[in-house]
């Protein structure tokens, strides 16, 4: 159920096609009146992902939550992981946000730089 995280966001628009394929057609359960529950928003929203380098869970678990992530990528440049930070939605969807999306970004980068 990767389709409402981030974490689970990024590592499905960063995996390879095969990969994606592979859980394509399954129910999407929604949680919150948020949460992307089939799978051409969703595929839109992956594209999203791999154009901003990063992914946004927007209180798709749980209203009041909102969480940042991006991909950790290994030495082929494929993700094996990704780093995230969560908070309450006023704290992370904040005047800061770009700050720490920024954050998340470097991190995931500097991880991904280590493994190379």
């Amino acid at each position: 159920e990767s389709h409402y995280s981030a974490v689970g966001k990024c590592l499905l628009a960063f995996s390879s096609n095969k990969v994606l394929e592979r859980f394509k057609g399954q129910d999407l359960p929604m949680y919150t009146k948020n949460t992307i529950n089939n799978w051409d928003d969703l595929l839109i929203e992956l594209d999203n992902v791999r154009s901003r380098g990063y992914a946004v869970d927007n209180e798709e678990l749980e209203i009041g939550l909102t969480c940042v992530a991006a991909p950790i990528l290994d030495k082929e440049n494929n993700v094996i992981a990704a780093i995230s930070i969560s908070g309450p939605t006023s704290r992370i969807k904040s005047d800061n946000f770009d700050t720490i999306v920024n954050e998340v970004k470097n991190t995931a980068w500097k991880i991904s730089n280590l493994l190379k």
